[in-house]
């Protein structure tokens, strides 16, 4: 083997390594962030809006209501067929330009 291809290989070695510990401590995190949350959210009683929230509430609130009674229902459905409440994951990703993530093509236009 010569030393190029031996330091290639080491180089890739340390990038999966890293990705690995990434992915492990995100998991982790993930995972303490969700067990950590439930406590505090539910010693709150209220959530304090912003305006916006209180005027689209005006505008939408029943509505809204109405799709709540829909989804109390299927989600009480699920749980009686499976015995147990679904798990429900829900990610919001903000402040990422179209085609940042996943799009070779864009991404040569970013540098």
């Amino acid at each position: 083997m010569t030393p190029r291809r031996a330091g290639r290989q080491r180089v890739t070695r340390q990038r999966v390594s890293t990705w690995a510990l990434g992915l492990l401590l995100a998991a982790i995190g993930m995972a303490l962030g969700l067990s950590a949350s439930a406590p505090a959210q539910a010693a709150e009683s209220e959530i304090v809006h912003d305006a916006e929230f209180y005027i689209l509430k005006a505008q939408n609130g029943a509505e809204w209501a109405e799709q709540d009674k829909e989804l109390d229902e299927k989600l009480a459905a699920l749980e009686e067929k499976f015995g147990r409440p679904p798990n429900i994951v829900y990610i919001l990703w903000d402040d990422t330009a179209f085609g940042a993530v996943g799009f070779p093509a864009l991404q040569k236009n970013f540098g």
